[in-house]
């Protein structure tokens, strides 16, 4: 019977063609129907019983376990796990299987025959699994969760919070349960992507009306890792876990980030005050070079280039291919009219990695009149370690430039001994005018 159901959830996927988490189409085929013993255990009993046992001890009393999937793994966000409710809170399943959504989707009811399972401990919390801590075989999970009807996702509603310091007020009500963030608002909204780099977890903050902060975690298997950060106040939703006391958000897919208005908090909008700048000149680098050119003044041996422009969106400098390489590349701007302009400056988003603390002495900016002599410029922000996190914004004083025709150069340089790698982002060049 199993494998039948499985055979019927997996044709009903392919015939409903679901795309997101409240597009399920409920298919034309017979429902999963349970009919073994009533659940005679909740979420919040499964803590009080086994909140002190230790991370695999065997459940051995015949207890059902009624719950709804709230959370699961068609993001490439939640990675082998699903996160269930029943009402008196939630609780992470952990399961070695891949595209678990096919079967078991959110807003699908279970009723999990928890004897002959284990207790899991991770991070400091609680969950379902196997022995050893390990995850619960595929085929032993498809014999204790037994589907009830078909996956009604429209009925899994988030609880709503509007204050991210509310939530020690209960802990265990809290944790793995799906919420939405109301009124928030990303730090590096607009800057960076969830997750930039490939294989590696992306870390970003929320924050509430009232400034408190919330770890946001994005695999970098997602299949929103390269989104950018939206912009503004909006509203987030996902699965609140804890790690070792730290609470942290992980979102299902892209569509639990909706909402936001665009607007920079701080910059509401209204009259535009007396002195505030002009923008003059804009590329984010999200979709290539724009008019920039470069400039290899030095390539080194076994490189044939060091800027480029990377499909996570920003350009990127770097002289290693394997081996560190002497260079000098030049990346430069159109010429920026900055006529009738006063107090002129550029203002750019950037990061680095491997200058082992020498990025202020490899990674410049330089400026001049159009046509005339190159100056070295002072950039008053530069990361404090070698990282590709935070983003640092820097800004470039270029008022010697006002009401003139200029360029300005990102310059690059490395040695034999040393190349480091430099990302550059969202530059803008604004004045009064």
């Amino acid at each position: 019977m199993k494998t039948i159901h499985k055979l019927l959830a997996t044709l009903a996927i392919l015939l409903s063609a679901t795309s997101c988490v409240g597009d399920y189409e409920m298919p034309d085929l017979p429902a999963p129907t349970y009919d073994g013993p009533e659940a005679n255990i909740t979420i919040a009993q499964y803590r009080e019983r086994f909140g002190s046992a230790a991370s695999g001890t065997l459940i051995e009393d015949d207890l059902i376990l009624r719950a709804t999937v709230t959370g699961d793994d068609e993001g490439g966000n939640i990675y082998k796990q699903l996160i269930i409710e029943d009402g008196t809170g939630g609780i992470s399943v952990q399961i070695d299987a891949n595209n678990l959504y096919n079967i078991y989707h959110v807003g699908q009811e279970i009723y999990l025959d928890l004897k002959g399972l284990y207790t899991s401990v991770y991070g400091g919390e609680l969950q379902i699994g196997y022995a050893d801590g390990d995850r619960i075989p595929s085929d032993t999970f498809d014999e204790h969760a037994h589907r009830n009807g078909w996956p009604l996702p429209d009925n899994v509603k988030p609880k709503e919070v509007f204050d991210i310091s509310t939530l020690n007020d209960d802990v265990n009500g809290n944790v793995f349960t799906l919420v939405r963030f109301n009124d928030v608002h990303f730090v590096n909204g607009g800057k960076t992507q969830f997750a930039p780099v490939q294989g590696e977890y992306g870390q970003e903050y929320l924050e509430d009306a009232h400034g408190n902060q919330l770890l946001v975690r994005t695999s970098g298997y997602s299949n929103f890792r390269t989104e950018t950060l939206p912009v503004g106040t909006g509203k987030v939703t996902g699965i609140l876990g804890r790690y070792n006391g730290t609470w942290q958000l992980t979102i299902r897919t892209i569509d639990d980030v909706h909402g936001f208005d665009g607007v920079p908090v701080g910059d509401e909008g209204g009259d535009t005050p007396s002195g505030d700048l002009t923008t003059l000149f804009a590329e984010t680098f999200k979709d290539g070079q724009g008019d920039f050119t470069i400039d290899d003044k030095l390539i080194g041996e076994g490189i044939s280039y060091v800027w480029t422009h990377d499909s996570y969106g920003y350009m990127k400098a770097s002289a290693y291919a394997g081996a560190n390489a002497e260079s000098e590349s030049w990346l430069i701007s159109p010429v920026v009219d900055l006529t009738g302009a006063t107090g002129c400056q550029l203002t750019f988003s950037h990061v680095g990695n491997f200058f082992k603390g020498t990025m202020p002495d490899n990674a410049k900016v330089w400026g001049r009149t159009e046509g005339g002599q190159w100056t070295e410029l002072t950039v008053d922000g530069y990361p404090a370690a070698d990282g590709w996190k935070p983003w640092v914004d820097a800004t470039v004083d270029l008022s010697q430039f006002d009401g003139q025709r200029m360029q300005f150069a990102f310059v690059y340089t490395s040695s034999t001994s040393l190349a480091g790698t430099w990302e550059v982002e969202n530059v803008v060049v604004s004045g009064n005018k």
